[in-house]
């Protein structure tokens, strides 16, 4: 065998491994849920670096879900983009723009993005905010202030997740203790 037919040997089994990479991996993410809703991706085990060799670990008892999860589908309301009415959407809602009036989305995420604005009431099944929202923001699984967040009204929900830097001016209403709590974050 001449060099030439050694390179393409090499090169068709190195093209055949890395075919054969992406196909295990794409197995694995559906084996483990990595997208199972469509809405909220599910975290992967932990990798730790010790002596510049990547370990796997087990994931930790609790579950971490990462605070905005990527809006592969659904609705999107550009930055110029302005609506005076109500919203009611069936998939995820990403808000760029200024809503005035209901936005919702009742099993699925609903993402105020730092430019958006909307007001008088959000709900969905995940709520990210990390712009302004005044008056009542609803969510059924749980909400997240993120850095740029700006929150007046009432805040409903089971779990609330406030980052540094979020403002809220808002009565807390957690469903699971069933009482109210004022709280100033800023």
């Amino acid at each position: 065998m001449g060099i030439q037919a050694w390179f393409i040997l090499i090169g068709v089994s190195a093209m055949t491994l890395i075919v054969w990479d992406g196909r295990r991996r794409k197995a694995r993410q559906r084996a483990e849920g990595s997208y199972s809703s469509g809405d909220v991706p599910q975290p992967s085990p932990a990798v730790s670096l010790v002596s510049d060799i990547a370990v796997e670990q087990s994931p930790p008892k609790a579950t971490v879900i990462p605070l905005v999860a990527p809006l592969k589908e659904g609705s999107r309301i550009g930055a110029a983009t302005s609506i005076t009415g109500n919203i009611t959407a069936n998939e995820p809602v990403l808000v760029k723009g200024n809503v005035q009036g209901r936005v919702v989305t009742s099993h699925h995420s609903l993402t105020v993005n730092a430019s958006g604005q909307v007001a008088p009431y959000i709900e969905g099944g995940f709520v990210t905010v990390d712009g302004h929202v005044s008056g009542t923001l609803k969510a059924h699984a749980r909400a997240t202030l993120l850095p740029q967040a700006t929150v007046q009204g009432v805040i409903d929900t089971p779990c609330l997740e406030c980052e540094v830097g979020a403002w809220l001016q808002a009565n807390v209403r957690h469903r699971a203790v069933q009482q109210n709590v004022t709280a100033m974050v800023s």
